[in-house]
């Protein structure tokens, strides 16, 4: 038995995988975080959501690297 995917309507998923959907999440920013976000995203010509994905995974990476620094022994 195959499924067929239904359009809901709406924007369609630009990103995201079967292995790594992306999920929906809200969050309070200050006005002038938003406008500057518009302003990167309009000369980026890419998405707020695409940049605040690419942010989140820039610090991630940045995290874990200074835990495996912390972790090291002297």
């Amino acid at each position: 038995m195959t499924t067929e995917r239904v359009s809901r309507g709406g924007r369609p998923r630009t990103q995201g995988h079967d292995d790594d959907p992306l999920v929906t999440v809200s969050l309070h920013v200050r006005k002038s975080q938003l406008a500057e976000l518009d302003q990167v995203a309009d000369a980026e010509h890419t998405s707020r959501a695409a940049l605040v994905r690419e942010a989140i995974d820039r610090l991630l990476k940045g995290l874990k690297n200074v835990l495996t620094r912390l972790k090291r022994p002297s």
